[in-house]
């Protein structure tokens, strides 16, 4: 895991790895503003917990042709949809249908944030 936290100095990771090791977490540095409106901003550091499907309203972790993005997740199983919604008015909500489902793998769900200028104060006192 401190593979994924290079940026970080070593008192810094040993806190976070001892958070999230043995939980099936791991760390992502969020890049561009589609999830700003959930307070999630270029930057910011989301720790995600690996799982293979999320709830409806989760904030999740999504691969698909070979794209990783992160996205509120509604799945619509009578209908055969699945909806990305950002939280950012700039961008369009995403809908896949029918057979075009199959192609998104998640891969996890979003269960902290560190906002990038906390992570900075944080790298300076340690």
């Amino acid at each position: 895991m401190s593979n994924d936290l290079l940026c970080l100095n070593a008192d810094i990771k040993e806190v976070i790895n001892k958070h999230i090791s043995g939980n099936n977490i791991f760390c992502l540095i969020v890049q561009g503003d589609g999830m700003i409106n959930a307070r999630i901003e270029d930057g910011d550091l989301v720790f995600v917990r690996v799982q293979k499907s999320v709830n409806n309203g989760d904030i999740a972790v999504v691969r698909m042709d070979d794209k990783t993005m992160l996205s509120q997740v509604f799945y619509y199983p009578e209908k055969r949809q699945l909806l990305f919604r950002p939280a950012n008015s700039k961008f369009e909500t995403y809908l896949l249908e029918g057979e075009e489902i199959e192609q998104v793998q998640f891969l996890g769900k979003v269960v902290a944030c560190l906002n990038y200028f906390e992570l900075h104060d944080l790298m300076r006192i340690a």
